[in-house]
């Protein structure tokens, strides 16, 4: 007799289920009390406060079971407090609101949110666990650093191996550079993974570019066209970066974009604008360092910067050229490490790095990493470094890729090894479906004694938020 296989739940699927259950609860107390006591006006702050709560919980990214005590203390707290919450801005606004009502309409909620996960439970319903990814052999043409650095980040805790989301990446990134184009055009192929969006990235920042750039017209943007390429996608390309361009060049710190250019290393995607070239990284990686250099605090001085997922080292290659005096530390997984080590010391030959190597204590390697200007790190390593290490931690696109077991853990990470700041960069909304997370930028765990800076949407893409805080 076949055994039947036990439904396997998602944790989106899951909130969207706890959404209906609470909308289905107070619409059928108001029913029954015929609208007095819980007028329908209240459920919009209510629905609100609530799914933040739930979201904030964490019980819809970790693959537990559904009857698990730890989850199900969580769900009763957080839709308590929200109720309160809720509850209390809606008595200020509803007079006709009672507190009878409300009291019961969450006893309720509380009961058939808890009692609906174990009668899945007892059903056999489970949490959805995502597939093991069992990891490929290197080719044998990868190089020797390459083999050293995967070596090392195997024998690491598993708190910093790769979630599956990037390890089906890894796979698939060695593939691409060691096939017969080899290094020469990683720009337009493992690139695609880190932060280059195409066309697809302006949908929803074009408004804000066409704006900006009509409150004074540069004739260079229309004219923009693309390098090595032809036609009509090549050209409207061309002139969404150069509206782009256009953008960054306005904003404070922005004037860096007409005195630095890309590398041609990688074959990168340029644009021809006015009498320079540019990139979608480029642009990219100037907007982020301005957005930190302008919004630091007057006298706050930067010696040590630490990227954890630099991609391929567009952002250090900016900061090495435009901020010298900054000793600048990429931490990644390979192959990113591998590519990022080899991209940087390849365009900026003059600039002495510390590449990556395996050490016990930081003191065995402190003097010689003194004397370099770039650092390679894989990120176990980040436990042999000093409190208050780095006077700037700053990430981008990364956070939403790992479990969630690791976003609050490299949060405590940068919280010990920031003595300044720390910039991010992230999805406001994602749901990583290999690893089943569903971040979003309300439910960082971003300590309490950070104090925010700012806070806003990136220019390009706009799905993008920006946040720099101060973590002392």
């Amino acid at each position: 007799m076949l055994k039947r296989r036990p439904l396997a739940i998602r944790g989106r699927h899951l909130l969207l289920v706890d959404a209906a259950l609470i909308l289905v609860v107070f619409a059928s107390l108001a029913l029954l009390t015929g609208g007095r006591g819980g007028p329908a006006e209240a459920l919009p702050i209510l629905i609100v406060a609530r799914m933040l709560a739930l979201a904030r919980s964490g019980t819809y990214q970790q693959a537990r079971s559904l009857a698990d005590r730890s989850d199900l203390s969580r769900i009763a707290t957080w839709i308590a407090v929200a109720s309160i919450a809720g509850y209390l801005i809606d008595l200020l606004l509803l007079p006709s609101l009672e507190v009878g009502f409300a009291v019961a309409e969450t006893a309720t909620v509380l009961l058939v949110l808890i009692g609906f996960r174990l009668a899945l439970a007892a059903l056999g319903a489970v949490r959805r666990f995502p597939p093991e990814i069992e990891r490929g052999d290197l080719p044998a043409a990868a190089p020797r650093e390459l083999k050293a650095m995967v070596t090392a980040l195997g024998e690491a805790p598993n708190i910093y191996q790769p979630s599956r989301f990037w390890e089906t990446l890894n796979r698939r990134h060695v593939d691409l550079l060691f096939d017969e184009s080899d290094f020469r055009n990683f720009k337009r192929t493992v690139n695609t993974s880190y932060f280059q969006f195409g066309a697809v990235a302006f949908v929803k920042s074009l408004p804000l570019l066409l704006a900006t750039w009509l409150r004074r017209p540069d004739r260079r943007v229309v004219r923009a066209t693309a390098v090595g390429q032809s036609g009509f996608r090549a050209r409207v390309l061309a002139i969404l970066l150069a509206l782009y361009a256009n953008a960054v060049r306005r904003r404070p710190g922005g004037g860096l974009l007409d005195r630095i250019e890309e590398p041609e290393v990688g074959n990168p995607i340029a644009v021809r604008y006015g009498d320079r070239l540019i990139t979608e990284d480029l642009c990219h990686s100037v907007e982020e360092y301005a957005s930190i250099m302008t919004g630091l605090p007057a006298g706050q001085r930067v010696r040590r910067a630490m990227e954890i997922g630099a991609g391929y080292g567009r952002l250090a290659y900016v900061f090495a050229t435009a901020s010298p005096q900054i000793q600048y530390h990429i931490v990644d997984i390979p192959p990113a490490l591998y590519v990022s080590q080899k991209y940087l010391t390849t365009v900026l030959p003059d600039v002495p790095a510390f590449t990556f190597r395996p050490f016990e204590r930081y003191e065995q390697v402190s003097a010689e990493m003194a004397r370099t200007r770039l650092v390679f790190l894989e990120p176990q390593q980040l436990e042999k470094l000093p409190d208050d290490y780095a006077d700037l931690v700053l990430t981008v696109s990364t956070l939403h890729e790992m479990r969630a077991d690791q976003i609050v853990h490299y949060l405590h990470v940068v919280d010990r090894l920031c003595g300044g700041a720390f910039y991010s960069k992230q999805w406001r909304r994602f749901y990583n479906d290999l690893d089943d997370v569903a971040p979003a930028k309300e439910t960082y765990p971003i300590p309490r004694r950070w104090s925010l800076v700012f806070e806003r949407s990136a220019l390009v893409p706009r799905t993008f938020f920006e946040a720099l805080y101060l973590c002392r």
